[in-house]
């Protein structure tokens, strides 16, 4: 087993927080969102959660995400995984917060700016997380696990999954 040192915590953690931030501001924006943030934000639409509650909407999706995950593809599950899950929720929460300190009018301007200071955030925060190579989150374990018991390539189940 991989021994973990504190930078790859650290930069796994900065990365985490940055996706989460990402994934809210996208989310405030309201011109669109990548597929992880779409099904958060339909489940918390799903469930009558306010806007304001994605990040709870989020810990359901990944908590039921990860016990599938545990019971099909245990391998998938390590610390890395928890660095990702404990303060995914919060961080979506604090950064949907932010969007509405940053941009309290809504005008179409404004959007452009928070949607792609969003994007950066949450593709920035992908390199960090996948750079600190301490674990999967629970979508990429959910694609993993397909991916092993379709016998396909990752590429393929990627994109269909998406």
């Amino acid at each position: 087993m991989k021994k973990i040192k504190v930078t790859e915590m650290a930069l796994s953690f900065a990365g985490v927080v940055l996706i989460g931030t990402g994934v809210a501001f996208n989310a405030s924006a309201a011109l669109g969102n990548d597929p992880v943030g779409i099904v958060y934000d339909g489940l918390r639409n799903a469930a009558g959660l306010s806007a304001e509650q994605l990040g709870q909407a989020s810990n359901i999706v990944n908590i039921l995400l990860i016990i599938g995950i545990f019971f099909t593809g245990r391998r998938y599950v390590n610390i890395g995984t928890l660095v990702y899950i404990i303060p995914y929720g919060l961080v979506v929460d604090l950064g949907g917060k932010l969007y509405r300190v940053l941009f309290p009018a809504q005008t179409f301007p404004t959007q452009i700016t928070g949607a792609v200071s969003g994007c950066l955030m949450l593709y920035t925060g992908i390199a960090m997380y996948i750079t600190a190579d301490i674990g999967v989150d629970p979508f990429t374990g959910v694609v993993l696990v397909l991916r092993d018991r379709l016998q396909k390539e990752y590429r393929v189940v990627k994109v269909v999954f998406d």
